[in-house]
């Protein structure tokens, strides 16, 4: 399972609700979050390890529940567990 942050979408939706941009560091403030931590969520780059605080206070900031902070897809790469074990006779 791949998990990616969609922080770079909802920060262009508000950019277009308010008509501006807020830079990472306005968005770090208002978060309480360092600013590598927010450019970390708005890269493309899958989230290896979510942290709940963090994915927490960014949904809180943009009005919206937590799991739409969140796109998460199957990885191609991951091999599925048997749904059958073959017992020898």
């Amino acid at each position: 399972m791949l998990v990616k942050s969609r922080l770079a979408e909802h920060v262009e939706n508000k950019r277009q609700q308010l008509g501006f941009t807020i830079t990472q560091r306005q968005l770090a403030e208002a978060t309480q979050l360092r600013q590598a931590t927010i450019n970390r969520y708005l890269s493309d780059v899958p989230i290896e390890r979510i942290d709940v605080e963090v994915v927490g206070k960014l949904a809180k900031y943009f009005g919206i529940p937590f799991w739409e902070m969140l796109e998460i897809t199957e990885d191609p790469e991951l091999k599925a567990y048997p749904t059958s074990i073959a017992v020898p006779a």
